[in-house]
């Protein structure tokens, strides 16, 4: 509901590549995609943007892959989100209205707003090492 299809495997993809690659070797995309179900030439447009935003480097050949770019105390969701999403926002619409604002608010408007500010409070302040670790607790 709140994210898009594409930043729902973008976020479950780096969460793989954190958790099952070496900090100095690629994942394979095939064994990503693989693992996750994500069809692969989806994943690899996905990862193509979280490379081209400095989340993951890239590498071609027999060894190619992907791999995190910096260590995960320093990836905030945000950016997860935004590099796959650019046009992400909590700011529309929750019911889709194009004219929806303060002078001009659809049913949903007022409640909306504390949910929202929630959202971005935490979009803007989990990184992808809390994700980990939040990750290892349900996995117990």
């Amino acid at each position: 509901m709140i994210f898009t299809k594409s930043t729902k495997y973008a976020i479950r993809a780096i969460i793989f590549i954190a958790e099952r690659c070496e900090a100095k070797e690629n994942c394979s995309i095939r064994d990503i995609s693989g693992t996750l179900e994500i069809p692969f030439h989806f994943l690899t447009k996905i990862l193509q943007k979280l490379t081209e935003a400095g989340i993951l480097i890239s590498a071609k050949g027999t060894h190619g892959g992907v791999r995190l770019n910096r260590e995960p105390e320093d990836i905030l969701l945000k950016e997860i989100v935004h590099a796959v999403d650019s046009e992400y926002s909590t700011e529309e619409c929750i019911l889709g209205f194009p004219q929806c604002d303060e002078k001009n608010p659809c049913a949903l408007h007022y409640m909306w707003q504390e949910p929202r500010r929630y959202i971005e409070r935490i979009i803007g302040e989990t990184t992808l090492n809390d994700i980990l670790k939040n990750n290892e607790i349900h996995k117990l």
